[in-house]
């Protein structure tokens, strides 16, 4: 697994803009992670849950891929992704101005919701 802030040193450094890339740290709380989330442009992340929350803030999100769990919620969400792997300067820049047009689909966002909650009850009645 890659360390996010090594990761995420290396974007900002190589980003073309660096003034205009933040890393943002958010206090694990409800009321302040949905302000957090709601106030951002875009979120670029490699953590499978940021997306979800991204998602669910009706936020656009660009995805680093390091598991099949990125890749399959930026496509359900029509989000660009790419292996950590690959992650070129140029392509980030591409790939965020191609999220910021696409709305977050109310629908898929519903019944993925949906979804989570029956593997959770999945979960739930495996352990009684």
């Amino acid at each position: 697994m890659y360390p996010d802030k090594l990761f995420f040193k290396a974007v900002l450094t190589a980003a073309e803009r660096p003034g205009m890339v933040s890393l943002v740290n958010v206090v694990a709380s409800n009321s302040s992670i949905a302000s957090t989330y709601s106030s951002i442009d875009i979120i670029v992340g490699m953590r499978f849950h940021g997306a979800v929350l991204a998602s669910m803030s009706n936020t656009p999100f660009v995805g680093f891929a390091c598991d099949n769990k990125m890749s399959s919620i930026c496509n359900e969400f029509l989000m660009p992704y790419l292996d950590v792997d690959s992650v070129l300067p140029e392509w980030l820049v591409r790939a965020a101005n191609a999220a910021i047009e696409v709305d977050i689909d109310e629908e898929k966002l519903g019944s993925l919701s949906l979804l989570s909650g029956k593997n959770y009850n999945f979960l739930a009645d495996q352990d009684a």
